[in-house]
């Protein structure tokens, strides 16, 4: 997890949201036409009554003119919302999307598009994606081949938003994370909803400035069900396939079958030491195989315990350079423990998840996953060390 699902996911939603207006101007177009065609019907009943009997006054023109006038001004408007939303679909969506970007600090912008805009069909190819605001803590630059997605008309009209499909085909780009702070949630509630979400070849290179530690992803193929924004990072985590790799580790996830869960293949320990420091910044040297099955323990609260299996190959453990001297004292028990058997060996640990603390969170820091992680994991060792 790079930092990026946040505020992507909120352009997305802010983008799609402005969509609500030009259907809102072609239902009240409608609606008016209508209304109109109703009122001039009228208007030719009553003459042609009063026109059969020579006494009464003929139907005023003035208001004949005036319901004439206002249907051609309607349809005018109708006409011009069909060419910005179809012919000039692109000139359009630059419009919308770069004042929607900037809105968020981020620039936009793609060589072509196309789709119909009140079709709930948009197109978007060679997508430029880019922040670089000095008040942001997370910095990225990407481009995406192929962006692909289709919204429900019916719900943007009830004002909910919801993505029936999202394709997204070769990413690559870089990630920069300049500060501790994190793109948090935004004043309004998180309504938006992905559904059906296929992802194809990204390539990703992520940098954690403040740490000095890179980190590289490569995805050749992801896919999820659905994805909501007030559960973007459980969904993200816990709901979907994946197949690529992290840092030269092999990644697969699985979010059904016989064994849901993820497999991470040798992953180097500097990587657990740079990004994770605080379960495993006394690890030293090796790799380790990570192996998670997960259990849905209750549905309706999206309660899951995940099963997780470590195995270190060629693992040694030492005391970090800056580590207190109480601390060191503490761990020497563990360490000597653990470093007696240097070759491969394994420890499993079990962990309950529930799916409301990971609500509109936007770190994994404070869904308290690390958190629990690094508890179980120094238990574990203690146990095993006093044996």
């Amino acid at each position: 997890r790079m930092g990026l699902e946040t505020p992507l996911f909120e352009l997305l939603g802010q983008l799609v949201a402005r969509f609500f207006w030009p259907f809102a101007i072609l239902v009240a177009a409608l609606t008016a036409i209508a209304v109109e065609l109703l009122l001039i019907a009228i208007v030719r009943l009553v003459r042609g009554r009063r026109s059969t009997q020579p006494n009464q006054a003929p139907a005023p023109s003035v208001l004949r003119s005036l319901l004439y006038g206002t249907l051609g001004l309607t349809i005018a408007v109708l006409i011009g919302a069909a060419v910005l939303s179809t012919v000039l679909l692109g000139s359009t969506l630059r419009f919308v999307g770069t004042r929607v970007a900037a809105s968020k600090g981020v620039e936009l912008s793609f060589e072509s598009a196309a789709g119909n805009l009140w079709l709930g069909r948009i197109e978007l190819r060679k997508l430029h994606v880019r922040r670089t605001t000095m008040a942001a803590p997370l910095h990225f630059d990407l481009r995406v081949d192929n962006l692909r997605f289709e919204f429900s008309i019916l719900d943007l009209l009830r004002r909910r938003l919801l993505v029936t499909q999202l394709r997204i085909r070769g990413v690559s780009g870089t990630v920069n994370r300049r500060g501790r702070g994190d793109d948090s949630a935004p004043a309004r509630p998180r309504t938006l909803v992905v559904r059906d979400l296929q992802l194809e070849r990204a390539n990703l290179s992520y940098r954690d400035i403040a740490r000095e530690a890179t980190l590289s992803l490569i995805l050749r193929q992801a896919s999820c069900v659905r994805v909501r924004h007030e559960y973007l990072l459980f969904d993200l985590f816990f709901d979907c396939n994946a197949r690529g790799q992290l840092d030269g580790a092999e990644l697969e996830v699985r979010r059904r079958g016989a064994n849901p869960g993820l497999d991470l293949t040798r992953l180097p320990a500097k990587t657990l030491v740079s990004f994770f420091p605080a379960p495993f910044r006394w690890l030293r040297r090796g790799s380790v195989t990570l192996r998670t099955r997960r259990e849905l323990l209750d549905e309706a609260s999206g309660r899951l315990k995940l099963h997780t299996t470590l195995t270190f190959e060629g693992m040694r453990m030492a005391a970090p350079p800056k580590e207190a001297m109480i601390k060191r004292a503490l761990m020497m028990p563990i360490v000597a423990a653990f470093n007696r058997r240097p070759h491969d060996r394994s420890m499993t640990l079990a962990l309950t998840v529930d799916r409301e603390t990971w609500r509109n969170a936007s770190t994994f820091e404070r869904t308290g996953l690390l958190a629990a992680l690094g508890r179980t994991l120094m238990l574990s060792l203690r146990v095993g060390g006093s044996k």
